[in-house]
């Protein structure tokens, strides 16, 4: 997932295939698993999953906006 991009991220979401949730998981972990390097000065963990969350509620035809 994280190898993807934007606009293939975007159309497996649309399609059913992934959940934001899903999605925004992996980035969080990814992040995570780079803390060593600092890339990130600010992390809004809580703020990406209930995002993530609301889309998922709002369904695939968020997908459609991006590609």
């Amino acid at each position: 997932m994280i190898d993807s991009t934007a606009v293939e991220i975007a159309t497996a979401v649309g399609a059913g295939e992934v959940s934001p949730v899903h999605v925004a998981e992996a980035a969080l972990a990814r992040i995570e698993a780079g803390a060593a390097v600092n890339a990130f000065c600010v992390v809004r963990r809580h703020e990406v999953r209930a995002e993530a969350v609301a889309l998922t509620r709002q369904g695939s035809s968020f997908g459609n906006r991006v590609g």
